[in-house]
C-alpha cells in the first residue's frame, strides 16, 4: 500500500500526459479536416453553423463529418468532465446518428455563420497568431464568439490548469489561464 501511495500521483500524471497528446491528435485531424473542408468550398473556412451558400444549416462538427470519416470521437477531448454529458445537453449535433459531445470549440470570428462574415482563408494576415479551435466547455454548441470577455466562459483548461490552442497556420500550442492577449481572435 505504500508503494502504491508513493506511485498514484506519478501514475495520474503519466494518464493525463496520455490524454492530452490524445487531445493534440484530435485537434490536428479536425485542424487537417479543416482545409480539406476549405479546398472543397472556393478557400472559405469552416463555418460555426452552414456555409457560405446557406445550403448547410448545421453545426461545424456536423459540417466536417465527411472529413473525420463521421466520427464522433475526434471531437472529445479526452480530458473533458464527462460528468455532464447527457441527451439532453448533446444539442442537435449528430454524426451518423450519434450525438457529438464536443470538448473543442470554434473561433466563430474566424468561421462565421450566425450573422457573422465568412472568410477566404486568404483574408487572413496573422495566421500563427490567429486562434482557431480551443479545448472548450459549451459541449451542446461548440464554439464560441472569440472576443477576450467570451474565453473564460466557453474556454476550458482541462490539462492540469493548461488549455490548447489551434491557430490558423496549424501549430497547436499549450498555453495557461487565461489565455494571453497577445493572439488574435479576428481576421
Amino acid at each position: 500500500s505504500l508503494l502504491a501511495a508513493l506511485l498514484s500521483p506519478a501514475l495520474k500524471n503519466a494518464r493525463e500526459a496520455g490524454r492530452r497528446i490524445a487531445c493534440l491528435n484530435n485537434l490536428r485531424q479536425i485542424y487537417s479536416a479543416s482545409q480539406m473542408y476549405a479546398n472543397d468550398f472556393d478557400d472559405y473556412s469552416l463555418p460555426n453553423y452552414g456555409d457560405e451558400t446557406g445550403a448547410v444549416q448545421t453545426r461545424w462538427p456536423a459540417i466536417l463529418g465527411p472529413y473525420v470519416g463521421n466520427s464522433v470521437a475526434v471531437y472529445a477531448c479526452p480530458s473533458m468532465d464527462r460528468s455532464r454529458l447527457n441527451h439532453s445537453n448533446a444539442g442537435s449535433i449528430t454524426l451518423n446518428g450519434k450525438p457529438v459531445w464536443s470538448g473543442y470549440a470554434l473561433n466563430i470570428q474566424v468561421g462565421g455563420g450566425w450573422g457573422n462574415p465568412r472568410y477566404k482563408r486568404s483574408e487572413f494576415t496573422n495566421l500563427p497568431n490567429t486562434v482557431f479551435i480551443t479545448d472548450g466547455n459549451s459541449i451542446n454548441t461548440a464554439s464560441w464568439n472569440a472576443d477576450q470577455g467570451a474565453i473564460p466562459q466557453y474556454s476550458e483548461y482541462w490539462h492540469g490548469g493548461m488549455i490548447n490552442i489551434v491557430f490558423l497556420d496549424g501549430h497547436i500550442e499549450a498555453e495557461r489561464s487565461p489565455i494571453s492577449t497577445k493572439y488574435r481572435w479576428t481576421p
